[in-house]
């Protein structure tokens, strides 16, 4: 997974990112230690983005995954993403601060708004470049790529 061909220049950081992630919906509907054992071989083959976010398992898929990377952090590009009704000034700092603890982690590499809500994008943007210091993204699927069709999108986190 480390060839040129298998990885993407991400963001203004300019920072090399798997194209295949590890995406984690559901895993703690598993047994953890096997969870934990699949997500530590995929960072083996290479798999080193892993996604996430504070509704799955409401935080439980955060912590296995904080467990998963223990002693590898600097090996993952970890996502993490907010909900809509937490994309306030108050709410996305502290959405971030938890997934931070569950991930046992001192940094994201990338903070999602995880699907639009009813606040217009521009002003959930404002509000976490408020308070993250960075700039608020679109979910970073492919189905979901901004109008223009580049990749990278445009407005991407840096690191926090």
């Amino acid at each position: 997974m480390t060839a040129r061909s298998t990885t993407r220049i991400f963001g203004t950081a300019r920072r090399q990112v798997a194209s295949i992630g590890q995406g984690t919906w559901k895993i703690e509907d598993s047994a953890a230690a096997d969870v934990i054992a699949a997500l530590r071989r995929g960072l083996d083959l290479g798999l080193t983005h892993i996604d996430t976010a504070e509704m799955y398992g409401s935080g439980a898929s955060e912590r296995i995954i904080g467990k998963a990377i223990e002693g590898r952090r600097d090996e993952v590009f970890l996502v993490s993403k907010v909900l809509p009704n937490h994309a306030s000034k108050k709410g996305a700092l502290a959405a971030c601060e938890k997934s931070l603890a569950h991930l046992r982690t001192d940094r994201l590499d990338c903070f999602l708004l995880h699907w639009r809500g009813s606040v217009p994008i521009n002003i959930t943007s404002r509000r976490c470049r408020r308070v993250l210091g960075a700039t608020a993204h679109f979910p970073a699927y492919l189905r979901m790529r901004p109008p223009d069709r580049r990749w990278p999108p445009k407005l991407v986190l840096r690191h926090l």
